[in-house]
């Protein structure tokens, strides 16, 4: 700055960018992803996205691995316009044979579970297509919606009707990373994470102690399970909400907040086993290539976990994967807490959720792209 001639002082002069804002046609409608503040709010009522898409934003890792999202639910629409799935190539579609090897037929394009065919519509396919809009809606397509996560694949895992199906369909997906791993890449899939808005009601760990080992083995190879609470204003501990008591490290448990107040919105709590808040009854894919609000509930919060955490990867850099790689117990656990540290706190959430707070998109990966930093400190 001059001041009479002389210099007062002086800025270093860096060009300016536009911010990440998609073209999609209903991009203005979800709330969840702008930076609005309303009047006494002191963090936006969103997630902070716009500002998390100025950072990486692509279907791939540093080092060329498709990132992965597996949504285990009761059924999809696998034609949908606004969503990319994962295509397993090693698999020939609809012969009646599981032609990899890998102990599921047809799973070409996802895998029906309990039928353990290629039928995935399921008798809800709604709930499936809300979910998987929350997660991975391809942005800046001039159509549609955006996904927390733009451009990950998704993998659907339909027929979860039971208990059993959800541990098959966990061990399907450690399978399929192992394979990835050990066949350089050549067959499974590089799934970081596996979004289930599911549960039920009335179980302890106890009662239910493989479908808990099932979710601690997850970390075995690195994958993330972003799980819903259920739709009750109560503590879980008094209604017994499972999967959520499993609690495993390997685990991020998610309720509901109210875009007004900042606080619950009619989703169960607890200060020991539900981590964090994040938004629902937003617009996102719904079927027939359709978009709207599906319904509210938990169920949809747990996808904008799961999208968040596939958002990480594709800003990790080549250190941490490679220490993801080698230790991935240790780095999953990590990723799970770098979520929770970043919350916006408020109010309405502290005490409630273990985090005090509701999920900030921003924050999260702003730290994601310095995260190597917390493994190798600077000498």
């Amino acid at each position: 700055l001059y001041l009479q001639g002389e210099i007062e002082n002086f800025i270093k002069n860096k060009r300016l960018k536009a911010r990440a804002t998609p073209n999609d046609s209903l991009f203005n409608n979800q709330w969840h992803h702008l930076n609005n503040i309303d009047p006494g709010q002191t963090v936006p009522r969103g997630i902070n996205s716009i500002g998390a898409w100025d950072f990486q934003k692509g279907i791939t890792t540093a080092y060329g691995d498709t990132i992965v999202v597996a949504v285990c639910d009761f059924g999809f629409d696998t034609a949908h316009e606004d969503l990319d799935y994962f295509i397993n190539h090693n698999e020939i579609p609809n012969d009646g044979i599981d032609n990899d090897s890998n102990g599921a037929k047809d799973d070409y394009r996802g895998w029906g579970v309990g039928s353990n065919n290629s039928v995935l519509s399921g008798p809800e396919p709604q709930h499936g297509m809300a979910a998987c809009g929350g997660i991975a809606a391809i942005g800046n397509n001039n159509k549609g919606v955006a996904g927390v996560a733009w451009n990950c694949k998704l993998l659907p895992l339909s027929d979860i009707a039971t208990i059993s199906n959800s541990i098959k369909a966990f061990e399907y997906c450690l399978n399929m990373k192992r394979r990835y791993r050990q066949s350089n890449k050549q067959k499974g899939a590089y799934i970081v994470a596996i979004n289930y808005s599911l549960g039920t009601t009335g179980f302890l760990p106890a009662d239910e102690p493989l479908w808990c080992a099932a979710i601690d083995s997850l970390g075995n190879e690195g994958i993330l399970l972003s799980v819903s609470v259920d739709n009750k204003s109560q503590d879980v501990e008094t209604y017994m909400d499972m999967p959520v008591l499993c609690n495993s490290h390997y685990q991020i448990n998610v309720t509901t907040y109210d875009a007004t107040t900042l606080g619950l919105d009619a989703s169960a709590y607890s200060d020991s086993f539900v981590h964090l808040a994040a938004p629902h009854k937003y617009h996102t894919t719904l079927q027939d290539n359709k978009y709207g609000v599906y319904k509210s509930g938990a169920s949809f919060a747990a996808p904008i976990v799961s999208g968040a955490i596939a958002l990480m990867y594709s800003n990790f850099d080549k250190k941490l994967l490679d220490t993801l790689h080698n230790n991935p117990q240790l780095v999953t656990r990590k990723i799970k807490e770098v979520i929770l540290k970043q919350v916006d706190v408020t109010a309405g959430l502290t005490n409630k959720v273990v985090s005090n707070g509701k999920i900030n998109l921003f924050k999260t990966i702003t730290i994601a792209k310095t995260f190597q930093d917390s493994f190798y400190p600077r000498g």
